[in-house]
């Protein structure tokens, strides 16, 4: 009943409380959670009452039906009131029905669903005393919906289901506080068909035959976003790549995706060496579908990956999803107006990683085809918002313009120096969603602590925070450095336009054996040469280097740029599946 599931909230809550304390014992350090000056919480992309109620703990019962392509079940949330004399709860709901909402003593509640505002708004039975913490249970019904703008990705034929809750989906899926501002522990009951699995961003801690039916129970201790809450249900296997590595896949692709990522282990000792222990259990890997919408998603426990990326950029997609571990689940924005803060240190640490395990050159590489994004993008006068202007949608070209910002704080401090601050940086702020304004603060208090007087000031003063954060325009810093590979794509491209396309360079079979980056980047270079780009060059280039055929994203959408740009491609030949894997 519902008490019984209360106290099982209360139990949960007093083993987070422990469960950070192992980590840190763990670690050798002692977490003393940060306190700050509580700032209001301000997301215009939720309407739940934030600054009223806190999500502290949810728990899902659900049932998968994939006939209907619905979720059925319930959630029960604990909340702590931030205020007195508070009657509403307001959450984020969109495409659900709600049969029935209950408080901890089981008594109905009276709500209303406000599909048009995506709101859910409950009458408590009584208000609310400062601090006071209540249950709630919310029985529901999600309606048929499928898309990257749903939260939900069905394969019915496959019977494969998965999530996608960046940025705001988690509410397709049940009524909560869909914010990055609000980060919590939580545990489920997911049940499905036989012979299907189930695998969640949580540790699996039991499954039970029910009948016709698999129940699988996931419990996650440490606080977390909901937008990288992620799971995936299919008739899966799952195999270990390492220690603390695994790979989820269907039975005909699971020998070539643990093939494909053999190294995984690596990236997770990489991360540990640059930063600090890796808290979140197994690393797991999911490939979905070639047609997915995306290359990668989620993070810590459970990335989902596409099987286009296995097949092409999997090192940088590996690389950014563990990444998140520490750069988006460890410390999140507070809301999507600073998501640039996790943006760009995801791109930092993730070359970094790829560094230590790949050599320079292969960073060196992929730095210079962010570089090569901006520097079209504004050749081609688009607009570079600020970054506290930029939507929660991630481009390329403002995740590397965030990128800039770490970049240029590292080149004040010196590499070590500030491997150092970033490290107090995410455990200072760890399992708490922050604001600009705490990064900067701390920014400045740790240099004061940290460096010698004189070097304090130089380094304070010279970081431009207004103009970094607020102005819009390109990013300040040059990048000159050249891999072998960027040489090479750039002679390449050099010779194709000097010949006009009426013959092949001589090293043309040097791009075949290119990494991914490299060849984006050598479709990148003829783009911003587009005006020397005739019918004959492309038409030469596609054929030699057989990029019509390619089906990693990265390398289609570069190519399918150049075409248009060039005007040069009928899109007759391009099949969904193609379309799907840009």
């Amino acid at each position: 009943g519902i008490n019984a599931e209360y106290m099982g909230i209360q139990m949960t809550s007093l083993k987070l409380v422990l469960s950070i304390v192992l980590v840190a014992l763990g670690t050798g350090r002692l977490i003393k959670l940060t306190k700050r000056q509580a700032r209001p919480l301000n997301d215009p992309k939720s309407v739940a009452n934030l600054n009223e109620v806190r999500m502290e703990h949810f728990h899902i019962d659900w049932n998968i039906d994939f006939e209907s392509q619905t979720i059925s079940g319930s959630i029960t949330q604990r909340f702590r009131a931030k205020k007195a004399d508070i009657r509403h709860v307001v959450l984020d709901a969109a495409s659900i029905n709600v049969e029935e909402v209950l408080d901890q003593q089981g008594n109905r509640l009276t709500f209303d669903l406000n599909e048009s505002e995506r709101r859910l708004r409950i009458e408590l039975a009584s208000m609310t005393t400062l601090n006071q913490e209540f249950s709630l249970k919310i029985r529901y019904r999600t309606k048929p919906t499928d898309g990257p703008d749903s939260g939900l990705i069905w394969k019915k034929s496959s019977r494969i289901l998965y999530s996608q809750y960046f940025p705001t989906f988690a509410r397709f899926t049940a009524p909560l506080q869909d914010s990055p501002s609000i980060k919590t522990a939580f545990t489920g009951i997911i049940r499905v068909p036989k012979p299907l699995k189930v695998y969640f961003s949580a540790n699996l801690v039991n499954q039970t035959d029910e009948g016709e039916q698999n129940a699988f129970y996931f419990e996650q201790k440490l606080p977390y976003p909901t937008y990288l809450i992620t799971f995936i249900v299919g008739d899966l296997v799952k195999q270990s790549l390492g220690d603390r590595t695994s790979v989820i896949a269907t039975h005909d692709m699971i020998e070539k995706a643990a093939e494909a990522l053999r190294d995984t282990e690596g990236y997770v000792e990489s991360g540990e060496k640059y930063f600090n222990s890796y808290d979140w259990g197994t690393f797991n890997i999911a490939i979905v579908p070639s047609d997915s919408y995306f290359g990668g998603s989620g993070t810590s426990s459970l990335l989902l990956m596409s099987e286009s990326a296995l097949l092409g950029d999997k090192e940088e997609t590996v690389a950014k999803g563990l990444a998140r571990s520490w750069s988006e689940a460890f410390i999140t924005s507070s809301n999507w107006e600073n998501y640039w803060i996790n943006d760009g240190l995801t791109v930092f640490l993730a070359r970094k990683f790829l560094s230590d395990i790949y050599g320079k050159d292969y960073a060196v590489t992929l730095a210079a085809v962010g570089q090569q994004k901006v520097r079209v993008t504004v050749d081609r006068k688009d607009y570079i918002p600020a970054l506290h202007q930029r939507s929660e949608l991630s481009t390329e070209v403002l995740a590397e313009k965030s990128l800039q910002f770490y970049l240029q704080l590292e080149k004040l401090l010196s590499s070590a120096v500030f491997q150092d601050f970033l490290r107090d940086f995410v455990w200072e702020f760890r399992y708490q969603s922050i604001i600009d304004l705490d990064l900067r603060e701390f920014f400045s208090s740790w240099t004061s602590r940290k460096l010698e007087p004189e070097e304090a000031e130089r380094v304070t003063n010279s970081v431009h925070w207004n103009s970094l954060i607020y102005e819009p325009g390109q990013p300040t810093i040059p990048f000159n450095e050249r891999s072998d590979e960027i040489r090479i794509a750039r002679s390449l491209v050099s010779e194709y336009l000097s010949s006009k396309g009426r013959r092949s360079p001589r090293n043309i079979n040097q791009l075949s054996g290119f990494s991914i980056p490299a060849q984006v980047y050598f479709l990148g270079r003829l783009l911003e040469r587009r005006t020397e780009v005739t019918k004959d060059v492309f038409s030469l280039v596609t054929k030699n280097h057989h990029f019509a055929q390619i089906v990693n994203k990265e390398v289609v959408f570069a190519w399918l740029r150049l075409a248009i740009s060039t005007d040069t491609v009928s899109y007759t030949h391009l099949t969904l599946p193609t379309i799907y894997s840009v």
